[in-house]
């Protein structure tokens, strides 16, 4: 038990990733009542500080797209009390902003997506960063 901690110690933040955010705690918990050095808790726990950072700064806005003189796209979220609205020009560009904005993970989103390309009007959820958002509002007429 000792030698696997030890092991475990010096890369503390890959353990994280591995076995989740409650037994991540009940782990640090443990360290501190084995002695493992203070130095590996630091980096661990800002490690995990980060990662969560990473998550919160997640920002999930709603694309809508409509096939009208070009394609309409009309983006919402909770602080966006007006729509902003970008027309181009193909169906391309609505699948990049698709991708960019981070909505194609899966196949089921990506078959959503070509429905509704297919037949005319279809909607996607982005996951925006905050910086992303950001520049999105600045497109606002």
């Amino acid at each position: 038990m000792r030698k696997s901690l030890e092991l475990i110690a010096l890369a503390p933040w890959r353990l994280s990733e591995m076995i989740g955010c409650e037994l991540f705690s009940l782990y640090l918990r443990l360290c501190l009542m084995k002695g493992v050095p203070m130095g590996h808790m630091k980096r661990a726990v800002e490690w995990e500080k980060k990662q969560w950072a990473k998550r919160a700064a997640v920002h999930p806005v709603r694309m809508t797209f409509t096939r009208f003189d070009g394609w309409l796209c009309e983006f919402t979220e909770e602080s966006i009390r007006v729509p902003i609205r970008v027309r181009v020009a193909t169906p391309d560009k609505v699948r990049e902003m698709a991708e960019r904005g981070g909505a194609l993970s899966n196949l089921e989103s990506r078959q959503i997506l070509e429905y509704g390309i297919k037949s005319g009007r279809g909607g996607v959820t982005l996951k925006l960063t905050t910086e992303q958002l950001e520049n999105l509002k600045g497109r606002r007429p």
